[in-house]
């Protein structure tokens, strides 16, 4: 491995573990504002699907920065890999049964969603429609 390809392995290292910040924060906070009841709640499937993708992310940075400081290529864990590679799948099927639980619990609540801009956009719930 050359510096050059050393340097750009530690800024993609860096840029995912950023990714990994972020994928976690996000989610987290439209839970809080759930479980709290907030005016305004921001969730959707993508939300609860990213905290089981954020595991995997961590691993590649952590290869990452074992080949920058080694200098070498090395090697993925075969039934670690495999592991963290079933925890996406099981991010999407819970974060859709947690979507449409937090959906019909927010309805019941009296909140009403906000029209969206984007399909991927979170969906926006208020307690008042004033809040769009």
């Amino acid at each position: 491995m050359d510096d050059v390809t050393r340097g750009l392995y530690g800024f993609f290292a860096a840029f995912l573990l950023l990714f990994a910040f972020l994928g976690c924060w996000i989610p987290l906070s439209g839970f809080i504002e759930f479980f709290t009841l907030n005016d305004v709640v921001n969730y959707s499937w993508k939300s609860g699907f990213m905290i089981f993708v954020v595991p995997f992310i961590l691993y590649f940075v952590y290869l990452m920065v074992c080949s920058v400081v080694k200098n070498e290529f090395v090697k993925m864990n075969a039934k670690l890999g495999n592991t963290l590679g079933i925890l996406p799948v099981l991010g999407i099927v819970f974060g859709m049964l947690s979507s449409t639980y937090i959906d019909q619990n927010l309805k019941n609540n009296d909140y009403k969603i906000c029209p969206s801009k984007s399909l991927m956009l979170p969906n926006k719930y208020v307690k008042d429609i004033k809040l769009c």
